[in-house]
């Protein structure tokens, strides 16, 4: 599957104003228009052949999640290319909490949501006429943490190579359990992502709480580097390697 952050307001154009998708996004039935929405840079709109999600702009980490897919990508293709989307936005963005709003009557938003791992907080009565009826609107929502629950023991076998390969290049004691791989290799994919600075207040909340070493970013440019106590790593190339120049 190939996913693309949308700069055309012409191919989100397609989607929101698809026969089966525009009663869901606005009332009304003239043709919308999302040049406004693509023109806000903070805005992230992610699209394929079948569907795009529409990631919009709250505040610092904080974004609306509207996803729209056409009818022959509902299903198990929808679900897995919004499971796509939310780790882009995760490994690879700023955000830290999505939340959207969603009619209680649109079955196939509500069925996506859940399946996600999203978590719903609130519901207001009656407030919208979306989907052609007047419906409750069901307030659902996913931070970074509810994400790692539902998604992070895929990234527990990348973290556990590389603490496995950091113990044998330190000879430090280092736990490789579970819950340390998976922290670490999410914090290896942000940084992978170009997540540097996320990736370091990812994995310090975590080592914070589980009394382990803080992480202190050396450097991005030209070379990523982090600092594990005395042991400075370099990333660079995808794969730790210890700077002896540094370290000691």
């Amino acid at each position: 599957m190939r996913i693309v952050r949308e700069i055309d307001p012409a191919v989100m154009n397609g989607f929101i104003n698809d026969p089966n998708i525009r009663s869901w996004v606005g009332e009304g039935k003239e043709p919308l228009d999302a040049t406004l929405i693509l023109g806000n840079p903070k805005n992230v709109v992610l699209t394929s052949d079948k569907g795009m999600v529409a990631w919009l702009w709250i505040a610092h980490g904080l974004y609306e999640c509207q996803p729209h897919v056409t009818i022959d990508g509902r299903g198990e293709w929808a679900l897995d290319f919004c499971r796509r989307c939310a780790a882009y936005m995760v490994l690879g963005h700023d955000l830290w909490e999505a939340i959207g709003g969603i009619p209680k009557n649109n079955l196939a938003s509500t069925a996506i949501a859940r399946a996600l791992g999203m978590i719903k907080e609130f519901e207001r009565p009656g407030i919208s006429a979306l989907g052609g009826k007047i419906s409750e609107v069901a307030y659902y929502r996913m931070t970074l943490q509810d994400w790692v629950i539902k998604y992070g023991k895929f990234y527990e076998p990348g973290g556990r190579e590389i603490l496995t390969e950091l113990r044998a290049m330190t000879g430090a004691d280092l736990e490789i359990d579970d819950n340390a791989c998976r922290y670490v290799g999410i914090t290896h994919a942000m940084f992978r992502g170009g997540k540097a600075v996320k990736a370091v207040t990812f994995y310090n909340r975590w080592a914070y709480v589980t009394r382990h070493p803080q992480m202190r970013l050396i450097s991005v440019t030209p070379r990523l580097k982090i600092a594990l106590g005395s042991v400075v790593i370099d990333l660079t190339t995808g794969r730790p390697e210890i700077d002896n120049a540094i370290s000691g």
